[in-house]
């Protein structure tokens, strides 16, 4: 499917851990699709509904998590039978 790389950088200036932001800080993230899959969705960022590969968070008072959803791509076979095309062999 794919996953979504930290973000750069990994933390607040002011935080002393990474993985960590102060409220209000607007990160920017990054999905990474597999091959053969896209952006479905996100959850948690400002953009929900999005299906780019880049979406933003504006930081909350409180922790938080922000999911990506990926969709496969799925292609349509469509066959044609034309006249004389199919031949049968027979004994």
């Amino acid at each position: 499917m794919g996953s979504i790389p930290p973000p750069p950088p990994l933390k607040s200036a002011a935080c002393p851990a990474n993985d960590s932001f102060t409220a209000g800080e607007s990160i920017t993230l990054t999905a990474a699709p597999d091959p053969h899959w896209s952006v479905g969705s996100w959850a948690g960022t400002n953009n929900n509904t999005s299906t780019a590969l880049t979406n933003t968070l504006s930081m909350p008072t409180s922790s938080t998590t922000t999911t990506v959803n990926y969709n496969s791509d799925c292609f349509t076979l469509s066959l044609v039978c034309q006249p004389g095309a199919w031949r049968h062999n027979q004994l």
